[in-house]
């Protein structure tokens, strides 16, 4: 591809700092009590584009063991990468229980809470996608040791074979395991969480897949078989989208994702159903393709300043949420402008600590991480 390494880099750091500034604002949104006080037009608009920031951790995810671990895999051998893997899975283990331990010293969380989420019994206020991380991280070295050994076809298969599970056992493993928290977080059974490991790794796949594009020669054999399989994931995810809306309508459909009607039963999210994350493969598609056209046309546009939040994007989402824990409560009759200053000066507070954290890695204080 024409883009250079540094390029693509640049592209992937802006989408993952979208991402994280989509789920602070969100986040923010719901301690401050933005989201409720918002008109319903406009909290589906928003909140359109906050359920994409989910997607796109998984997938950039998903990416970065294409770009990174393969490689890393090939030239260190697969245990030396587990390792490495294993040990960055430790450490969202750690941001996740910094991220519950301040929710519970604010007392958004009771110490029973506290307990069972750190077993993964109970959520934590704000740190889901890290609990994500820690299981993906650990399966992460299968993922790769199958794409190595057999190629696209592996990714494929597992694709098919996560949604014959969801299409033939989901339900009936209500009845087995019963729904409760750690059934719905593993397997997407009942209406617990979403999206569940299982279920993400779909856009696992999805990401490596995208990420084999860019390392390929486009001329290749190799990057036809991997355009071509991206291209029927994007179609399929279409169709899945326009069958929603034939059968209902557009409304139905952004209702469901950002679950403007309040109910869970219906919402996809939480239910792990397929236009969940056909939508979030189609959006982070765009937010690729944006950042992309922006950085070809614009050479400097994405520099560190810009994309601080994804070149740190570990230190961002636990310390700013964290930080919401942290925070405050405001009174209920609290001016609906004020809530969003509050929501305002937070994310700037956060992007100066990122900052500073930033210029102590660089400085090499922090070597030890």
């Amino acid at each position: 591809m024409a883009a250079t390494y540094s390029n693509r880099l640049a592209v992937l750091d802006m989408t993952r700092a979208t991402a994280i500034f989509l789920a602070i604002t969100s986040h923010l949104f719901l301690q401050y009590n933005v989201w409720w006080t918002m008109d319903l037009d406009n909290y589906r608009i928003f909140k359109m584009f906050t359920r994409t920031a989910t997607p796109m951790f998984i997938i950039l995810f998903g990416m970065m063991l294409e770009l990174v671990y393969i490689k890393y895999t090939q030239n260190s051998g697969l245990w030396v990468a587990s390792r490495r893997l294993w040990k960055r899975s430790l450490m969202c283990y750690f941001c996740f229980v910094l991220i519950a331990l301040a929710a519970l010293l604010n007392s958004h969380l009771d110490m029973q809470q506290f307990l069972h989420s750190l077993i993964f019994l109970d959520k934590a206020r704000y740190g889901e996608i890290l609990k994500y991380y820690v299981f993906a991280l650990l399966l992460a070295p299968a993922l790769i040791y199958c794409r190595l050994r057999y190629g696209l076809k592996s990714l494929l298969l597992m694709l098919a074979l996560i949604w014959l599970y969801d299409c033939l056992l989901a339900v009936p493993l209500e009845s087995v395991f019963g729904i409760h928290y750690l059934s719905s977080l593993l397997l997407g059974v009942g209406n617990i969480h979403g999206p569940s490991i299982l279920h993400g790794i779909t856009w696992v796949l999805a990401g490596m897949i995208m990420g084999r594009l860019l390392v390929v020669d486009s001329g290749s054999s190799t990057y036809r078989q991997y355009y071509w399989a991206y291209v029927g994931l994007m179609l399929l995810s279409v169709m899945v989208i326009l069958n929603v809306v034939y059968q209902h309508n557009w409304l139905y459909l952004v209702d469901n994702i950002t679950t403007s009607h309040r109910d869970i039963g219906r919402d996809f999210r939480r239910n792990n159903m397929p236009p969940y994350y056909a939508y979030g493969l189609l959006s982070c598609s765009f937010w690729l393709g944006l950042y992309w056209l922006l950085e070809r046309h614009c050479p400097n546009a994405l520099n560190k300043f810009v994309t601080l939040f994804g070149i740190e994007s570990l230190f961002a989402y636990s310390s700013g949420n964290i930080m919401i824990n942290l925070v405050p409560s405001i009174a209920e009759d609290t001016y609906f402008g004020n809530r969003l200053l509050y929501s305002v000066l937070c994310m700037l507070l956060l992007y100066l600590c990122c900052w500073g954290w930033h210029l102590l890695k660089r400085k090499g204080y922090l070597k030890f991480l």
